[in-house]
């Protein structure tokens, strides 16, 4: 189309990698792809004279949003009665680098009073496909932000709170409604009271009374999801220090959960998440959710999960399996989000395709509605 011969692709992974194999905090994560991506962009302007040029983003109204570099109202901004919302996660179109390239008037960035709904009532106008307007939403950092890593000691959030305690209260919600609950000694980022806040989730899985005696019919109908739902609600709002419950797949319990060690941003991880999200993607396109589905991410957190059957998690080589949590929801804006119903087909499919994937040792479904819970975990 009279393009191609002008666009230059660079393959700058390795810097990337380099710079996050040893870091696992998210906020820290997002800031340095931001600023690594100013400086490969700036390192190859600069190769082909093109430093004079301007640099255009498709940054959206929510990035600003939440990053905290903006009122909550679009009618709010510039006014200075108005006060900037908390930081909720930086996105890497507002680290440090870009504002300073706009406010040297180098940088244009047409979308960004726009939510994703205009986004695509954009594209519609301008005769776009649908194949391209109503593509998922991928984050700006990558599948960084989908790969939960660790420095090999439980997260404060973990240490601080009473773990028996909250575990405890979870599960008096959960019986209600019968399910078990389980606190996982990792953290992922929510948002409440329209603050940052980084706490722990909270597995909860179907009681055996609860489920038919057939261990293939383990899957919740939509009622019983959407009394999956409400629990979660109740202990995201009732239980200290839990900020998103998930639900796992399959018809064995779990009676134990350990943090998986070493686990860094690397390669093979990476394609483990690949091959996760490629199978799920198919998934939906074979059911015809993919149109419906606001968007899906899936992620890989670090915790080898050990059901009741065994002790022995699933291993490879030295290592041991971690859990991949698949993030269905529905929304126009990105602002708030609801969690979608899945068929109990659709269920058994997904936990039987990315169950099957080495290296994976449980399946699980985010029940959160956002707030509390971020649409990505980090």
């Amino acid at each position: 189309h009279g393009v191609s011969s002008n666009v230059h692709f660079v393959d700058a992974s390795a810097e990337f990698l380099q710079g996050l194999s040893e870091e696992w905090q998210p906020e820290k994560k997002r800031k340095f792809i931001g600023e690594k991506f100013i400086q490969v962009y700036e390192r190859e302007a600069n190769k082909r004279n093109l430093q004079n040029c301007l640099m255009a983003q498709g940054t959206i109204y929510p990035d600003t949003i939440e990053t905290g570099a903006a009122p909550t109202t679009k009618e709010g901004k510039g006014d200075s009665s108005s006060a900037a919302p908390d930081t909720i996660k930086t996105h890497h179109n507002r680290v440090s680098l870009v504002m300073e390239m706009i406010a040297a008037g180098k940088v244009i960035e047409p979308l960004a009073d726009l939510y994703k709904v205009e986004v695509r009532q954009l594209g519609r106008m301008l005769g776009l496909p649908d194949s391209l307007v109503e593509r998922h939403p991928f984050p700006g950092p990558g599948l960084a932000v989908r790969l939960l890593c660790t420095n090999n000691e439980l997260p404060q959030q973990y240490k601080k709170c009473d773990v028996d305690t909250s575990a405890m209260q979870a599960n008096t919600i959960g019986s209600q409604y019968g399910l078990s609950a389980v606190v996982l000694p990792v953290a992922s980022v929510g948002c409440k009271g329209d603050a940052r806040c980084y706490e722990l989730p909270v597995m909860l899985s179907p009681l055996p009374s609860t489920t038919s005696e057939d261990s293939t019919q383990w899957a919740l109908s939509e009622a019983q999801q959407k009394a999956a739902h409400i629990c979660t609600s109740e202990i995201v709002k009732l239980v200290p220090h839990i900020n998103r419950c998930i639900l796992l797949l399959g018809p064995l319990g779990v009676n134990r959960v350990t943090l998986k060690k070493n686990a860094h941003m690397t390669q093979d991880r990476l394609a483990l998440l690949r091959k996760a999200d490629y199978k799920l993607t198919k998934i939906l396109l074979k059911h015809s959710l993919y149109s419906t589905i606001w968007q899906c991410p899936v992620v890989l957190v670090p915790v080898t999960l050990h059901t009741s059957a065994s002790e022995q998690p699933q291993t490879v080589g030295d290592d041991v399996g971690e859990l991949v949590v698949v993030r269905p929801v529905h929304s126009a804006r990105a602002m708030t989000a609801l969690p979608t119903i899945v068929s109990t087909e659709v269920q058994q499919e997904i936990h039987a395709e990315l169950h099957s994937i080495e290296g994976v040792s449980g399946v699980a479904i985010d029940l959160t509605c956002k707030p509390p819970g971020t649409i990505e975990w980090e």
